[in-house]
């Protein structure tokens, strides 16, 4: 994982951004700021302009609170403390390796892991039985090298009884340039196609399902009226925000946080209900 800072701008037109409204600037003062990554921070990896600086501002109180199905938060940590934001990896929450965590408390079971090996070499590290066919679970990751021989073993697997773990359910997430890439949701849709009947036995991990932001609570020992989400994806981020009775604020995926640095204002408030 390699954070590049203050350059996703200078790939991403601003003009397409939401109109900036006024916002109650004491809502950053909140004990906890669950902050979400893709689009709200960064894309494809990079910054957006004065991000870095929200970041090192913040950090203390900051949780990442991300789909990211690919990466682990040691990695992210790390990567963070080279551009001087100090993050610890129990304050970063991405639905993968939490995907991996939920399997490996339920071991023993023998589960296929549809994803990057390195979220194959976590998931053994952490106790899973890894197979490669007749799985009892399936734990499906955003895998960018999905073929028609893991889709066949995995819709087998799940139309002969496997349990099935998703990562997330977003369908895409923002690339840079003002591409897209393909999520695990649309991995979702296609295995669930072939076995339908496996949606009633799946357990979503990420946004806008409950665990990712009560396990970042945990790790800022927060509690809802203490906390804050800020993300870009209204059906995510904002959804699962005001499904636990937790304010959220949307940011304009152009410009992300760096928006907010300095210029509080130019957020976008979503109130609870």
């Amino acid at each position: 994982l390699k954070i590049r800072p203050g350059a996703a701008d200078a790939e991403l037109p601003t003009e397409r951004g939401a109109d900036p409204v006024t916002i109650d600037a004491s809502i950053f003062d909140r004990r906890a700021l669950l902050l979400d990554w893709d689009g709200a921070t960064a894309i494809s990896n990079r910054l957006h302009a004065g991000a870095l600086a929200f970041l090192q501002r913040h950090a203390d109180r900051i949780a990442i609170v991300s789909n990211n199905s690919t990466d682990l938060p040691e990695d992210f940590s790390a990567a963070l403390a080279r551009q001087g934001v100090a993050i610890s990896p129990e304050r970063i929450l991405l639905a993968g390796a939490e995907a991996i965590r939920l399997a490996a408390a339920r071991a023993p079971r023998r589960a296929l892991v549809l994803g990057h090996r390195r979220m194959i070499a976590c998931a053994l590290r952490c106790g899973v039985s890894v197979a490669r066919s007749d799985p009892d679970l399936v734990i499906l990751l955003r895998d960018t090298q999905m073929n028609y021989r893991r889709l066949e073993r995995a819709a087998n697997g799940l139309r002969a009884g496997a349990d099935l773990i998703v990562a997330n359910p977003d369908l895409v997430h923002p690339a840079g340039g003002g591409r897209i890439a393909p999520e695990t949701g649309a991995l979702l849709a296609m295995l669930l196609s072939c076995a339908p009947q496996s949606a009633a036995r799946a357990t979503i991990i990420g946004k806008p399902a409950a665990h990712l932001y009560v396990r970042a609570l945990e790790a800022l020992d927060a509690r809802i009226e203490d906390a804050v989400m800020i993300g870009d994806n209204p059906a995510t981020d904002v959804a699962g925000a005001h499904a636990l009775g937790m304010e959220a604020v949307l940011v304009d995926p152009m410009r992300g946080i760096g928006a907010l640095e300095g210029r509080p204002q130019s957020g976008q408030v979503v109130r609870s209900a």
